[in-house]
């Protein structure tokens, strides 16, 4: 791999042919990019950023994160936590955050940071959602930056075959309330996995969560 230094923690890299693993043959080499992370030195930039119930603008983190195009862009991050406080404590290594865009006003970022490494989504008022993960799984220095018009369209042809059926629904007004009207809630959620899961996301090695942390990391 060949590299020019890019921000602090990140670096582009070039991907040789013959590091190609199995995924990547299904993209558009010409719609991604590819990084390498200094994950520490990450996290200490993100090192007492504050919850996002408990912010001002002068308090919020500046993170950088890839674009498209193989630039950077800035962030003003805070923390919002998807865990209850209890569990929270009980695996201190998932941080889940939120940032808003100073580049391009509209764009908002939702990341985590876990034993499996980072990973981002990033969304857009007028282009498709940005996603960066490890490039391959148990490699937290190594990432790949996408959207969805990454991979190379099927060959094969699809048909659906489900038949179309017309089920009236009954409106009801009160329920027809703005999805964005501004209200910040606060949600329970209970999920559960199959034991090949947690399996498959159990990267062996304990010093950095068990099989259960990895599962709720993933």
């Amino acid at each position: 791999m060949t590299g020019f230094t890019q921000s602090f923690y990140w670096e582009k890299i070039k991907i040789i042919p013959s590091e190609k693993n199995s995924f990547l043959k299904n993209f558009n080499e010409n719609k991604y990019q590819v990084f390498s992370l200094d994950l520490d030195k990450l996290k200490a930039q993100l090192d007492g950023v504050p919850s996002r119930n408990n912010i001002s603008s002068s308090s919020m983190a500046e993170i950088y994160f890839p674009d498209n195009n193989g630039g950077m862009e800035r962030f003003q991050v805070s923390e919002t936590s998807t865990l209850a406080p209890e569990i929270a404590l009980k695996y201190p290594n998932i941080k889940t955050y939120i940032g808003f865009s100073l580049d391009n006003p509209g764009t908002r970022i939702r990341f985590s940071i876990t034993p499996q490494g980072l990973k981002t989504m990033s969304t857009y008022p007028n282009k498709p959602t940005l996603f960066t993960v490890p490039l391959n799984k148990g490699n937290v220095s190594q990432y790949i930056t996408y959207d969805r018009n990454v991979r190379i369209d099927s060959k094969e042809d699809f048909e659906c075959l489900t038949e179309n059926e017309y089920v009236p629904i009954k409106e009801i007004t009160s329920f027809n309330r703005d999805a964005n009207d501004q209200i910040l809630r606060t949600l329970r959620i209970a999920i559960s996995t199959t034991g090949e899961y947690t399996n498959f996301w159990d990267d062996g090695d304990n010093t950095n969560g068990d099989a259960q942390e990895d599962a709720l990391a993933a």
